[in-house]
């Protein structure tokens, strides 16, 4: 129930862009759900970090045609933020959908990885960490808020929520946030 939720709210705010948008999605549940919610498959890009999953989801992308012009990447979400700066290409909502706590683990570096997105100027992040430690002596979500608050400190929260992880939601305690950066409010401030 609580995914559908923030896809929902994801959704919105994609209908709205008219940029790319970046995605962890393991098996292109979310990549599906944006596309029956009108958003073209040549807007998302996929990155996927886990090969067994990714060859997944290439086997979903050469049988279904619908998925046929998804942008489906093998690396992690840091690995694609770094070569979109590089490369300079444009990101206009990202969704760091993780499922380890805010201080992350060898693979998965959350504040590392939010902060090299702004880099990249996103009009949204939204970010889903779990709560399971602390981090610095503080909860993971109000680490996590705080740090989006220094990085991009005009943003604005469109939505947060807490609840708890897994399929009848008997998991881990998770905390998903979205936020409007300050280069879309400076944008429509522009516009005015």
């Amino acid at each position: 129930k609580e995914k559908y939720i923030q896809r929902e709210e994801f959704a919105k705010i994609c209908q709205n862009i008219h940029g790319k948008i970046l995605i962890l999605d393991q098996i292109l549940c979310c990549t599906n759900f944006l596309m029956d919610k009108g958003i073209p498959g040549n807007k998302i890009i996929v990155v996927e970090k886990n090969e067994q999953n990714y060859r997944n989801m290439m086997e979903i992308k050469n049988e279904y045609r619908k998925f046929q012009d998804v942008n489906i990447n093998y690396c992690s979400i840091g690995t694609y933020l770094s070569k979109a700066k590089k490369s300079r290409e444009l990101l206009h909502a990202i969704w760091f959908d993780y499922y380890c706590t805010f201080r992350g683990n060898k693979e998965c570096r959350p504040r590392k990885d939010i902060k090299l997105s702004k880099s990249l100027n996103p009009s949204y992040i939204m970010v889903t960490i779990s709560q399971r430690w602390l981090y610095r002596g503080k909860k993971g979500r109000d680490a996590l808020e705080e740090h989006i608050g220094e990085l991009f400190p005009d943003h604005q929260n469109i939505y947060k929520k807490r609840y708890k992880g897994g399929s009848e939601g008997k998991g881990n305690a998770m905390y998903c946030t979205l936020h409007q950066t300050s280069s879309l409010l400076n944008s429509l401030a522009e516009q005015a």
